[in-house]
């Protein structure tokens, strides 16, 4: 049973650099959710890190800021790892699983899971990773009762919809 609908992305390594020296006192972000280049709160600095997909300076900050990485960034509901499952960044996603103890499993306050973030965003090599792998729980509801599998075929990607599908016992609402 193959369902066939577009390619996946997968995003690579990217560069950035993090000047902790050059950390604003304050910031006019507005709960940091301005994304601004010039903004450089905590919170703005680790989503741009993140967004970068750069493991090494992300590990790097998460350590240095003591961010807890299974709780939500500050204005934006989720975790650094659905963050990085959400962009394609399997790098930052075996990193924040493996050496910093991210939970594949923690759902932000609408119960949604960065299984469910990497469906819905059609990255089948972290699908795939965090199924095989990780072992993330393929049939957790979000507060609607939608799975993974739900979001998959939302966005219309069928190589997702294959993992999850062939992987698991995935139910489909």
């Amino acid at each position: 049973f193959e369902i066939e609908f577009s390619e996946s992305y997968d995003s690579d390594d990217s560069d950035y650099s993090y000047d902790s020296d050059s950390h604003a006192s304050s910031c006019d972000c507005s709960v940091c959710r301005c994304r601004s280049l010039a903004c450089q709160c905590p919170s703005c600095t680790l989503i741009k890190i993140l967004e970068n997909g750069d493991r090494f300076q992300a590990k790097k900050f998460i350590e240095t800021e003591q961010v807890d990485v299974n709780v939500p960034i500050l204005g934006e509901d989720k975790t650094p790892l659905m963050i990085a499952c959400q962009l394609g960044h399997l790098n930052l996603v075996d990193m924040l699983v493996k050496d910093l103890k991210a939970e594949v499993d923690v759902a932000n306050d609408y119960g949604k899971t960065a299984l469910m973030f990497a469906a819905e965003a059609k990255m089948v090599k972290i699908v795939t990773a965090l199924v095989n792998k990780y072992k993330a729980e393929v049939d957790a509801e979000d507060e609607r009762g939608a799975t993974a599998l739900y979001y998959a075929i939302k966005a219309r990607h069928g190589d997702v919809i294959n993992v999850l599908v062939a992987t698991c016992q995935a139910n489909v609402r």
